[in-house]
């Protein structure tokens, strides 16, 4: 049903997209203001306005002074790429989204990754089907009959046919497990981008076939004893590293955080407001305002 599908987007995830997408290129207004971040997150939000059928839009972003797993884990996070702060064109696109009426916010001490996940779970109880734009395998694991990931590393335009939609079954084809499976996964081959171990030594082909065999990452555990001598030892060895990386990679119960929020809050609004129309000028963004009239 129309009136009850929910888009939820990453902020994070896009903001760094478009701003390494553009990074030798950059988009510049006649001011010289770097708004590339600004264009690749107002086209998107024109493409999901004008091609796909959503009744309620939120933008989740991270929170500025970190998260739990960094309070766990402090190395979460440390081999990615710092070389240039893109705080400030984040903001930019935070306002941008503000002044759209679109629902955006981040959660003290929790991911996108978290919060969204939450109001995955809570959507699909009230009826809702939910499409996630996102790169990060991590969704995966929300994927059901209900739940859908659209790849942001394919193009988003107003056609439908355009993006490479995520279900169930290419979660399987894609990574080798069902989306039940993927934080068991994930805690066995770690996640490099995040800096996550996992078992050292184990890939992502002796992950799969592990776990199409025995179900989840506790069963292969219990029959250790089945594995070869080398095996044995990785997991035994590996361990601690896994358990850290289950917690790590596992997204939080609804116990674990309250959201304020209900889902009247993520309606979709006017596609083209006063205020959002002086910021897309100001912006010089003339393809999208003419797309949006």
């Amino acid at each position: 049903m129309i009136d009850k599908n929910l888009y939820l987007i990453d902020g994070h995830a896009c903001c760094y997209k478009y701003y390494f997408g553009y990074e030798k290129n950059p988009l510049r207004n006649s001011r010289g203001d770097n708004t590339s971040v600004c264009y690749g997150m107002a086209r998107l939000l024109t493409s999901l306005f004008l091609g796909f059928d959503v009744s309620h839009l939120a933008v989740i972003f991270d929170p500025p002074n970190g998260t739990w797993r960094k309070r766990v884990y402090p190395e979460y996070k440390a081999t990615r790429t710092k070389s240039v702060d893109i705080r400030p064109y984040i903001g930019q696109a935070y306002e941008m989204i503000r002044a759209w009426q679109i629902y955006t916010s981040a959660f003290k001490d929790f991911e996108a990754d978290d919060i969204i996940a939450l109001l995955t779970k809570k959507a699909v109880k009230a009826g809702f089907d939910v499409s996630i734009i996102t790169k990060d395998k991590d969704y995966a694991q929300l994927v059901n009959e209900h739940v859908r990931l659209i790849d942001i590393n394919h193009s988003v335009g107003k056609d439908k046919e355009a993006v490479t939609v995520i279900d169930r079954e290419a979660v399987k084809q894609k990574w080798g497990v069902y989306p039940e499976q993927i934080s068991d996964y994930l805690s066995l081959v770690g996640d490099a981008s995040d800096n996550i171990k996992g078992v050292p030594g184990i890939g992502e082909k002796t992950a799969a076939l592990l776990l199409n065999k025995y179900s989840t990452a506790e069963n292969v555990y219990t029959n250790i004893k089945d594995l070869s001598e080398k095996q044995q030892a990785k997991f035994v060895s590996g361990r601690d590293s896994f358990l850290l990386a289950k917690r790590l990679v596992t997204m939080p119960e609804e116990a674990d955080i309250k959201l304020p929020l209900n889902m009247d809050d993520l309606k979709i609004p006017e596609k083209l407001n006063g205020t959002i129309l002086n910021v897309l000028l100001d912006l010089e963004f003339k393809s999208i305002i003419d797309q949006l009239r």
